[in-house]
């Protein structure tokens, strides 16, 4: 089964109607909630992947909407939050993973792991043409930190 979450509701009510559309809203469930907080305490996944709003905004930016903070993440704080919490949420031998990218900060990234016990890792990338400019999306591994 599949477990989508999403901050923002419309975003959670067009994954349920897409799954409808695709016949699998049987093995779907779609959930409102900020990263983890629309889940029970005790559920666990062999797999969690988080595609990051990955754009380091200021902390005390103001005035963002649902859509601005699907790509800036004021202060990287869900992002701590995910590195916070992520490893917890796997079953034995489980995966996290993290979309990123060379719009956002990757030491900062590193430095936020490190204090939530954890390390990122590449898996992947692809280089993209984007106007006039070529962006780096990268797929990484979030593993514990041995010991923890």
């Amino acid at each position: 089964h599949v477990v989508a979450t999403d901050v923002n509701p419309q975003a959670t009510a067009n994954t349920a109607l897409n799954a409808a559309r695709h016949g699998v809203a049987d093995r779907v469930r779609s959930v409102t909630g900020d990263l983890f907080s629309g889940l029970g305490r005790d559920e666990v996944f062999d797999l969690v992947f988080w595609h990051s709003n990955f754009v380091l905004a200021p902390e005390d930016v103001g005035g963002l909407n649902m859509h601005d903070l699907a790509y800036v993440d004021p202060g990287y704080h869900a992002h701590r939050g995910y590195l916070r919490q992520v490893t917890r949420r796997l079953s034995p031998g489980g995966v996290a993973l993290l979309g990123f990218s060379s719009r956002g900060d990757l030491a900062r990234l590193r430095s936020i792991a490190a204090e939530a016990g954890s390390t990122v890792e590449p898996v992947a990338h692809r280089e993209v043409a984007e106007h006039d400019s070529v962006v780096d999306y990268q797929l990484l591994r979030v593993r514990a930190e041995a010991g923890r």
